[in-house]
């Protein structure tokens, strides 16, 4: 399976700007991947005014992700705002080639950034299957509860292959970004993929992007760099996922854990 980082800068609360800059990137993929993934709230930066930005479930964001996964035949990853009957969701939609779509909504709100203060939490984990690879995705602030991340073992299989991250992740703990996805990779037996954008937002903080995929041995595979507008694709080998964990097979040993909304 062929996988492209997308590493951008975004433009402050502006969705038709970012849209058509994405767009453009998009056309440019057709038949070189097959899973596109985008920075977290893609289309507007990780503004707090929701207000200005945040769109219905069947709006035009959604339809935007159906018609570009369908006319370039890629299944596509990213975050936007999104008004829902329980309250304004960070939203990370997945849409395949067909448009079959897929959603998770973030858990972990960014509480010293006031996310909490206008989103609305997730509770439910999503699991989705592509090209024999099961796909985890997450956002952002997640990255640093292990136990939301966690892999587990269900009949001999593991939850999923590859754990996808997309984030508006600042420079200044940029550290911490790059050992928590490496950590992620290493305990989960995982593929882990972690996509941040560049550039300085309309609050005045820098980000340095280093969009990574990582082997579950913790190996960086792929580095987007620092502050590099780029895209970077690699492929990803089940194989060799399979013969690793066969080998050393660390899941049988793994604890068990209990969330306050399992699923």
């Amino acid at each position: 399976m062929r996988i492209s980082l997308i590493q951008s800068a975004l433009v402050w609360e502006q969705p038709s700007a970012n849209y058509m800059h994405f767009e453009n990137i998009i056309c440019q993929l057709k038949f070189k991947t097959d899973l596109v993934i985008l920075p977290e709230l893609f289309n507007s930066g990780f503004s707090m005014r929701t207000e200005c930005f945040a769109e219905q479930e069947q709006g035009f964001g959604l339809n935007w992700l159906k018609r570009l996964a369908s006319q370039n035949h890629v299944v596509i990853m990213g975050s936007l705002a999104i008004k829902t009957a329980l309250g304004i969701k960070n939203r990370l939609h997945i849409v395949l080639p067909d448009e079959t779509c897929f959603f998770y909504d973030k858990k972990h709100l960014f509480r010293m950034g006031h996310e909490h203060l206008h989103y609305s939490p997730g509770s439910l984990q999503t699991v989705f299957t592509f090209m024999d690879f099961q796909i985890m995705g997450l956002i952002c602030y997640d990255l640093r509860f292990p136990v939301w991340s966690r892999n587990h073992l269900k009949k001999d299989a593991f939850k999923y292959d590859v754990l996808v991250y997309v984030a508006n992740w600042p420079e200044r703990r940029h550290y911490a970004w790059k050992h928590l996805l490496i950590a992620r990779a290493i305990e989960n037996q995982a593929y882990v993929i972690g996509v941040n954008r560049i550039g300085t937002d309309g609050n005045n903080i820098a980000h340095a992007g280093e969009s990574m995929l990582i082997d579950p041995n913790g190996q960086i595979l792929l580095n987007c760099g620092l502050h590099n507008a780029t895209v970077m694709t690699a492929t990803l080998d089940k194989s060799t996922l399979q013969i690793l964990r066969n080998e050393f097979p660390v899941g049988k040993d793994a604890d068990a854990f209990t969330l306050d909304n399992p699923n």
